[in-house]
């Protein structure tokens, strides 16, 4: 009974090792190449492991960025339920509060940006993929849209402000895409990029007043 625990274990043990070899080669080869130019052999080779342990560990392609997704952006939790943004609800002032929204955001984006492009132009030709990118675009509008909705009640949002404009503009001010284009393109540190996203927040929000 104990040899047979201490090697039920050690596979274990051994299956999770083989996922995180085969999510950061993945990661790196979908990011660095495109999705559609990695394949699964690709990310085997690279991970000096099998095909069929790729197939074994996620069941497909799609599902690797899936995963690879979540796990990048669910730490510790979802987005929903992090400190972070629970301040950004709860913060006693204007400038907290879109402070807290600017850091949180640019967090994630930090980590899964390069991701959430891949996502972007791979659901193009990948029809699997749609769902996960209908997903997580409704979830980031529901973050925002609870953001703004708070600061609203608080009396932080100023006239002539709308508050589904401001949706709308947040929203936007904090996608993937703007993201990439600042730091990969134009080579914004991330600091200078939350300063920005904080100080364009802050004049959608509260034009003309100091938060």
């Amino acid at each position: 009974m104990a040899t047979r625990r201490y090697d039920s274990s050690s596979r274990r043990a051994a299956a999770e090792e083989n996922r995180i070899r085969l999510a950061t080669v993945a990661h790196r080869l979908f990011v660095e190449q495109g999705y559609a130019a990695t394949t699964i052999t690709r990310i085997a080779e690279e991970a000096s492991l099998a095909p069929q342990t790729v197939y074994a560990t996620f069941g497909s392609k799609p599902a690797i960025l899936e995963y690879l997704i979540a796990s990048t952006v669910n730490v510790p939790s979802p987005p929903a339920t992090q400190s972070w943004m629970i301040a950004a609800t709860q913060a006693p002032s204007a400038a907290e509060r879109i402070a807290h929204l600017a850091n949180g955001s640019a967090m994630i984006l930090e980590r899964a940006g390069g991701l959430f492009v891949v996502l972007n132009h791979a659901r193009l030709t990948d029809p699997e993929l749609l769902p996960l990118w209908d997903q997580g675009q409704s979830r980031r509008l529901d973050g925002i849209t609870r953001f703004v909705r708070a600061f609203d009640n608080s009396g932080f949002l100023l006239a002539p402000v709308d508050p589904e404009l401001a949706i709308d503009a947040v929203w936007a001010l904090t996608s993937p895409e703007i993201f990439a284009l600042l730091t990969e393109q134009r080579g914004w540190p991330p600091e200078r990029y939350r300063e920005w996203v904080r100080s364009a927040i802050t004049a959608e929000l509260r034009p003309s007043h100091n938060a």
